[in-house]
């Protein structure tokens, strides 16, 4: 998992740390396509709570929970997260 945290842009990494935005939820209100949150049930970094808000700020968003998995449920559960990733891509292009 370090190297896979290495492999992140520099940029993204900065762009967490150097955000001057307190609230989000204004950006993902706005956001024109559809958004899909996943979320790991046993994530120790996230509460669910957020990706629950974010879900109830966007029409078209989806939440789906991973019961095994804590942050990193794309590991955790990897078929399970690229079938669903993959369906959501499908579903967005065809929009």
């Amino acid at each position: 998992m370090l190297v896979i945290n290495g492999m992140t842009a520099r940029a993204v990494n900065e762009g967490f740390v150097k955000t001057q935005t307190s609230d989000l939820e204004p950006t993902f209100r706005g956001f024109p396509g559809p958004i899909l949150l996943t979320h790991g049930k046993h994530d120790r970094l996230v509460r669910t709570a957020m990706s629950e808000r974010v879900k109830a700020t966007h029409k078209d968003s989806r939440l789906s929970i991973f019961a095994n998995s804590g942050h990193s449920h794309f590991y955790e559960e990897p078929d399970r997260f690229g079938r669903e990733l993959a369906t959501f891509v499908k579903a967005a292009n065809r929009g």
